[in-house]
């Protein structure tokens, strides 16, 4: 735990049973508490597991799981909406994509799957979400296109470029209307992994793993230009990309 004021970390002493080890899970802070849902853990189990941490007792605590629960996944999103429920979008067990939408009603810390319309966004995962209003936006993620890569023959770069999305998705939280959204200007390559946070009217969205990626040239800072692949802002009162 980071102790803002003291600017240091510390391992508190927590009771309770504490979620087994795991990662790209989610968490979200609902009220007093810390929510914890899905992840990846050892041996490639996918959790479907909930558990719940309250910081001023420090006291571990186990969900609701089985009935209403999604499937075991990771890299899947989570967000608080109206101080009430949770959504979770999307993800992978390490086999298959979801684009599926769950929603846990904390009141009740029951599970359901609401019916939606409009043109949902494709199975991703690593994808970032973000809630402006009672729109909950989607951004990027990745899919890899293994049937497309089975058939394309020596051009298989075209066919892992198409993985890495860079397209945006709007849900209304209270219709449960799924729309595209295109901004002008130039987007940023398609990545997964990457974070998206509100300043302002402005969007923020930092990092991520793009195609090109790993690869020295191209990504290092170039003084002399105005932007950089890895830090991009999306203003929302021109809806152009900067």
């Amino acid at each position: 735990m980071l102790d803002l004021n003291a600017s240091r970390w510390i391992k508190p002493k927590i009771a309770g049973t504490s979620p087994k080890p795991r990662y790209s899970h989610t968490a979200i802070l609902a009220g007093s508490r810390i929510i914890i849902f899905g992840g990846k853990g050892e041996k490639g189990v996918a959790f479907r597991d909930l558990h719940a941490l309250d910081p001023v007792n420090m006291t571990w605590y186990q969900g609701p799981d089985g009935a209403g629960a999604p499937t075991g996944r990771f890299g899947h999103t989570a967000n608080l909406i109206e101080g009430t429920k949770m959504f979770v979008f999307g993800g992978w067990n390490g086999k298959d994509y979801f684009n599926d939408l769950y929603v846990l009603d904390l009141e009740v810390m029951a599970w359901f799957k609401p019916e939606c319309s409009g043109p949902a966004p494709t199975p991703r995962q690593g994808h970032s979400s973000i809630l402006i209003g009672n729109n909950l936006v989607i951004h990027g993620g990745f899919k890899m296109n293994t049937d497309q890569i089975k058939t394309c023959g020596l051009n298989m770069g075209s066919a892992v470029s198409t993985s890495y999305m860079g397209d945006i998705r709007v849900l209304d939280t209270d219709t449960y209307t799924w729309s595209r959204l295109r901004i002008s200007g130039e987007p940023p390559e398609g990545r997964y992994g990457h974070s998206i946070n509100i300043s302002g009217s402005e969007i923020l969205l930092f990092g991520g793993w793009t195609l090109t990626s790993g690869s020295t040239a191209g990504n290092l800072p170039d003084p002399s230009k105005d932007k950089c692949s890895y830090f991009m802002i999306w203003n929302t009162e021109t809806m152009s990309w900067k």
